[in-house]
């Protein structure tokens, strides 16, 4: 292949520019700035449009550094030969390599080429990738490059892997480094020492979270248990609130009970004074009409009495004291008289003695009977309650029992589920750690079986003909690239090895020509130790599967009584839960009978006390009526008695108005003023008869208003009738008074009759229940006691929110002191799983760094031994045979063996400029070995010999033209900046092409 003409339109500082190349030897000269390396530049991007050449001055990439200077798109045109093939190649730059236009045409055929999108024309003509053709057929400057050191070492490299730029040393230093980056030589340092320090501490704080997990747990539990007491003591509160305000609601029924039964009262008494001739708004004024005429009545009696007075104190005889006319005056003796104040006497007592009875001893004797009653009744509920509380009192013995083993129980529950949990944790943990001992082992054993299967392919292939070196050697390359970025990009980059190895396996398997015994038994003896790892690692991954597995199951049964311990204890707890809350509502009744029997014997003793208060006051009153009544005896019936009274008061009442009627009196003073008007005489006929018909018309007059509301048969009568519509009103009145009052002390002053009968139906609705029944009346003392049971459960939950904020302070200090489980178990499996992506990389550093030193072992006793070979042939003849080999040990050391001599002599005591023809004798050794047979690719070079001396400058040149024109001419292109270069060549290497760029 040759590269004929060279056309830029626009590159770098060069427009419209064209180059035409020859065959064999050239050389192109210019000052500098020229555009040598531009031209270098512009004949690699034609090729290969990617990132800069690594072998070409400059450090910035050639799309940007060669911009055109005036702005215009980078383009030109390439032409050369293939294969007897003329082509042209031609290309417009823009941003990326994407976006570039690349057009081929055949020449021979006058077609246009197809380029893959994507394709770099350089890999199908020169068959060899960009970093390829940069490390072999494209040649920068070499005493440019850097110190003796530094090209010694790429020296170095490219004898011993074939690329210059990699450096296996530097590749093991750094997996090295980062191998004891992760654990270090004494094995107490590195990340994944740190890592499992920090998982195994956070093991540590897993137990103590756990230990503080069951704390919490139990906080929860006494915070439920204290939630549940609130919320009863609530409902009990709440019940006892229902039952306080459902008395004060019957006692408001109570008093609009009473208060109705007083207005209803009002209303009957109004009804009973009224009649239907006078209605009871007018009665007062009717009232105040009959009392004027009584009094006018009884002071024109008053005033015929003294007259009368007058007349008997003058001794007037004759005179019968009639009102009406003294001659026919009634003869009233002396014992008429003491008849008539007899009986009045004795209706007087016995309606006294009467009286007392219905107001004093009946009520008193009733209220001792009722009290009796309830004493008995009393005596009946408190005998049942001692009865119900000694029935009760086993349950009570057996629920504080219950109480008892239900805190043991819960205690061995509780004691259970931590040492289950600990287990539990301590078994994930190891199985986590086991996992990771037999993945460890498995990936050993797994690296064993694929050496050994790599070396028994190496021991079959030592006793085959040549290696092809170029596909090993495209194989070392690829494995040494796939270490490096498993090394700067990330560790799955390993996984390229693989392959790598595969094509070195199908080298060393392929036909070639001689025999390599020795290699062949290397590799046997090679393939013998592998096995023996092998087997070695066969057997501790048996020996580590045998130990964990029965690690694991020595845990898995221990877990499991520890489960079955725990299943135990937690069924226990909940059987005696169980008994605990059906012995619970006996405990309860023990407790509310006992407090029944307390206020029942509290109640009991006040009757007994009412009772016997009664029971004086009845004595007390029996005696008042002794003194009224002699013949009342104290034990007597005093209802019996007062019946026989009634009746004889009755009869009394007849006989005394059978007496006055029959002596035309009106009552008893009238009786006695006639019997003193018989006595005594009349004074004055015609004035005691004005008087008496004065009077006597009065008090006709008197007994005809009253009769308008009442009829009365005589005076007396009438003033009683009128006395008594006095009372009945002045009762209306009062008790009017007294229901105002009242209403007025309940705020139902504005309310009528009708509207509190209906406020106290509706109270009756909301009292009575489903069966018509009203609520029990409680005593002072029972409401008292609902009282002070709210007061207790307030207390109480006053304590228990105090013990509630306490827990939760508590609680608090708990999450403060400790992480909480979740989140030490997620920072376990951060750390556990950063540690494991941590093993892998180190299990896989380990195996690159193994795969690499075997790559390499195995590309310097294959590729590198040709590239010795060859290099010594072409170092001879650059040197004009003064050097015959040349030689690259594994720890970089350059060393040369001068032609006639037997000892060698390293790189460090030779000059730069022999080091500098050693490094070009290797680059066209590469080149050749890369070349496929029949195709002698151009060989483009750039200020070579910038370190050489005149001598071996011209050895130089001559090499390369003899080179150029050897039995297969191939294209040798030089740039150089030094004309005297270019002028020696002229005279002294004909047929050598030098031009002036």
């Amino acid at each position: 292949m040759k590269i004929k003409r060279l056309e830029i339109g626009r590159f770098g500082k060069l427009r419209d520019y064209i180059l035409d190349l020859d065959d064999g030897f050239q050389i192109l000269y210019g000052d500098n700035e020229g555009g040598k390396t531009t031209i270098m530049n512009f004949i690699y991007l034609m090729f290969y449009g990617g990132a800069k050449p690594a072998n070409i001055n400059g450090t910035v990439n050639p799309r940007q550094n060669y911009l055109p200077w005036d702005g215009g798109e980078m383009s030109g045109a390439v032409v050369f030969e293939h294969r007897g093939t003329e082509y042209r190649l031609e290309k417009v730059f823009r941003k990326s390599k994407a976006t570039d236009m690349v057009v081929l045409w055949n020449n021979s055929t006058g077609e246009k080429e197809a380029v893959p999108k994507g394709e770099e024309i350089g890999t199908r003509f020169f068959d060899m990738t960009a970093s390829a053709f940069e490390k072999s057929l494209f040649v920068g400057n070499i005493g440019a490059s850097g110190s003796d050191d530094d090209i010694s070492s790429r020296l170095s490299n490219l004898v011993s892997n074939g690329d210059e730029t990699v450096s296996q040393k530097k590749i093991l230093d750094r997996i090295s480094e980062a191998i004891y980056d992760l654990v270090n030589k004494s094995g107490r340092g590195g990340k994944i020492t740190v890592l499992n320090e920090a998982i195994s501490r956070l093991g540590e704080a897993r137990q103590t979270a756990i230990a503080h997990e069951a704390e919490r747990k139990e906080i929860e539990k006494r915070l439920r248990e204290i939630n549940a007491c609130q919320d009863g003591l609530k409902e009990k509160s709440a019940a006892c609130g229902r039952a306080v305000k459902e008395q004060e609601k019957l006692e408001q029924y109570r008093k609009l009970e009473a208060l109705a039964d007083m207005g209803r009262k009002i209303a009957d008494m109004a009804a009973e004074a009224e009649n239907s001739r006078i209605p009871f708004e007018e009665l007062k004024e009717f009232a105040d009409e009959c009392e004027s005429i009584m009094k006018d009545a009884e002071a024109a009696g008053k005033l015929y009495r003294e007259k009368l007075g007058e007349n008997v104190g003058n001794g007037a005889q004759g005179s019968t004291g009639d009102e009406s006319a003294a001659p026919s005056l009634v003869e009233i003796t002396e014992e008429d008289k003491d008849e008539a104040v007899r009986l009045d006497g004795q209706i007087r007592h016995l309606q006294a003695a009467l009286a007392h009875i219905k107001n004093s001893i009946l009520p008193e004797q009733e209220e001792c009977r009722q009290s009796e009653h309830d004493l008995e009744n009393s005596r009946i509920l408190l005998n049942t309650l001692e009865k119900r509380i000694g029935e009760l009192e086993s349950g009570r013995a057996g629920y504080l029992e219950s109480q008892a083993s239900l805190a043991s129980a819960q205690k061995a529950e509780s004691d259970a589920k931590n040492r289950y949990e600990i287990e539990k944790a301590g078994s994930e943990s190891y199985a986590v750690l086991s996992r990771e001992r037999i993945r460890v082992a498995e990936e050993r054993l797994n690296e064993c079986r694929l050496w050994t299967a790599a070396e028994d392919r190496a021991v079959d292939s030592g006793s085959r003909e040549k290696v092809n070196m170029k596909l090993a050697a495209a194989g070392a390359m690829i494995a040494i690239l796939s270490a490096a970025a498993g090394i700067w990009i990330h560790p799955y980059c390993f996984a390229g090895i693989i392959p790598a190895l595969v094509l070195i396996a199908v080298a060393f398997l392929q036909k070639g020509g001689r025999s390599r015994n020795a290699a062949g038994s290397s590799g046997q003896n090679a393939a013998g130790s592998r096995k023996s790892e092998l087997s070695a690692a066969e057997e501790k991954l048996r020996a580590v599967r045998t130990a964990e597995m029965a690690a694991m199951e020595e845990k898995k049964a221990t877990l499991k009584t520890l489960g079955e311990e725990l299943k135990r204890a937690s069924a226990e707890t909940a059987r005696i839960e169980s008994e605990t809350v059906l012995r619970k509502a006996a405990y309860d009744e023990y407790a509310l009978v006992l407090g029944s029997h307390e206020r029942e014997s509290e109640n009991r003793k006040n009757l007994e006390r009412n009772l016997a208060s009664q029971k004086k006051k009845l004595v007390e009153k029996t005696r008042q009526l002794s003194d009224i009544a002699s013949d009342y005896q104290e034990d007597q019936d005093a209802a019996e008695w007062s019946r026989q009274k009634a009746e004889e008061l009755e009869q009394a009442g007849i006989s005394l108005y059978e007496l006055l009627n029959s002596k035309n009196c009106i009552d008893l003073e009238d009786l006695r003023q006639k019997h003193t008007a018989w006595q005594t005489g009349r004074k004055s006929r015609e004035v005691l008869e004005t008087l008496s018909e004065n009077h006597a018309a009065l008090k006709k007059a008197f007994l005809s208003k009253i009769g308008t509301y009442r009829p009365a048969s005589g005076f007396a009568e009438g003033v009683e009738i009128l006395n008594g519509l006095r009372g009945k009103l002045q009762a209306v009145s009062g008790l009017m008074k007294e229901y105002e009052g009242q209403k007025k002390a309940l705020g139902l002053h504005q309310m009528t009759l009708e509207e509190l009968m209906d406020r106290k139906a509706e109270l009756e609705a909301e009292l009575t229940d489903a069966e018509g029944r009203m609520p029990e009346i409680l005593s002072v003392d029972e409401i008292g006691s609902l009282q002070q049971e709210m007061e207790n459960c307030a207390n109480e939950t006053e304590r228990l929110n105090g013990l509630e904020k306490d827990l939760h302070f508590e609680q608090g200090n708990l999450s403060a002191k400790v992480k909480s489980l979740n989140l030490v178990d997620d920072e376990i499996k951060t750390l556990s799983e950063e540690r494991d992506e941590k093993l892998e990389y180190y299990e896989a550093l380990k195996i690159a760094g193994d795969t690499m030193e075997a790559a390499v072992d195995e590309l310097g006793s294959t590729f590198g031994p040709l590239v010795n070979d060859k290099t010594a042939e072409i170092f001879s003849r650059l040197t004009n045979g003064k050097y015959r080999n040349v030689r690259v040990t594994k720890k970089f050391e350059l060393s040369m063996q001068e032609e006639g001599g037997v000892i060698s002599r390293e790189s460090r005591f030779l000059s730069n400029g022999t080091v500098d023809q050693a490094y070009l004798s290797l680059r066209l050794a590469v080149a050749e070995l890369l070349e496929k047979e029949g195709i002698r690719l151009p060989v483009f070079l750039d200020d070579v010999f910038m370190q050489y001396d005149d001598s071996r400058l011209r050895q130089g040149l001559g090499f390369l033209a003899g080179y150029a024109a050897g039995e297969e001419k191939r294209q040798v292109i030089l740039f150089t900046c030094h004309k005297a270069m270019a002028d020696w060549a002229i005279e002294n290497l004909p047929g050598t092409s030098v031009r002036n760029i």
